[in-house]
């Protein structure tokens, strides 16, 4: 039957029978050969990324833009520990603009636990991670900029890192016992956040304790960020960063 209706067609192959696929009907009786685009990255057996988002991990970059929420975290641990999969010795970069478990004004939007999930993961996998500050990093995504590997840490001229101290939420009617156990609890996640604070950055417990609000240029003097860029070029050294920063964001003085 095939074969009748590729003689109606008028379609022979090579060896004389008829072929198997009937023309196309253009008008002119004339085969239409469709070809894929390509790219200099891409065939037809793996055609490009949908959007920019997948075009970037696609490059092993993975973006944290927003605070850390649970939908973020879980995310984010997903695509680390992926990447891992693919390759455990190639490099990942991580670009971080992020104001932490909380908002810029201070509202509570995640328990610390989430900051803690994303460091724990990236101390797991074993690929070497690049953390560039983009323009904000406080509290956990401080410290998750302090978990890339030393000399991969780098922070663009205008941004801020800062360390910031655990929030209590509201405690509205709790008894006196369950306001006491929920302190408790935050001064734990605060010596957490401190230590983790300590193994990213190599300085000790009570020096990060005192620290107040350094830019990404004083960060870069207190070995955080290590590298200040501006157009693929480090920009300042250690004692021109030490200078700027505290001319334009002194650090408050501890109690």
């Amino acid at each position: 039957m095939l074969e009748g209706l590729g003689r109606r067609a008028g379609l022979r192959s090579s060896s004389g029978h008829a072929s198997r696929c009937p023309r196309l009907a253009n008008g002119h009786g004339r085969r239409q050969l469709v070809v894929n685009a390509r790219s200099p990255r891409y065939d037809r057996r793996k055609p490009p990324p949908p959007d920019l988002p997948s075009l970037l991990f696609d490059q092993r970059i993975v973006y944290l833009g927003m605070p850390l929420v649970p939908a973020v975290t879980e995310l984010m641990v997903a695509e680390l520990l992926y990447l891992e999969k693919q390759g455990a010795t190639l490099p990942i970069e991580m670009l971080i603009n992020s104001s932490g478990t909380t908002r810029q004004d201070g509202e509570i939007l995640a328990f610390d636990s989430e900051g803690v999930a994303l460091t724990s993961t990236m101390g797991f996998v074993k690929n070497p991670i690049s953390t560039v500050n983009m323009g904000l990093a406080v509290g956990w995504s401080c410290v998750v900029l302090s978990f890339g590997r030393k000399g991969w840490r780098k922070s663009l001229p205008h941004s801020l890192a800062m360390i910031q101290q655990p929030r209590v939420p509201p405690t509205g009617q709790r008894q006196a016992i369950e306001v006491h156990i929920k302190w408790r609890e935050v001064l734990d996640y605060k010596r957490e956040l401190l230590r983790m604070f300590s193994i990213g950055t190599g300085m000790p417990v009570d020096k990060l304790d005192a620290v107040g609000a350094p830019s990404s240029a004083a960060a870069n003097a207190d070995y955080l960020s290590q590298k200040l860029v501006y157009r693929g070029e480090q920009l300042l050294d250690a004692d021109a960063a030490t200078t700027s920063a505290h001319r334009i964001h002194p650090p408050p003085v501890p109690a």
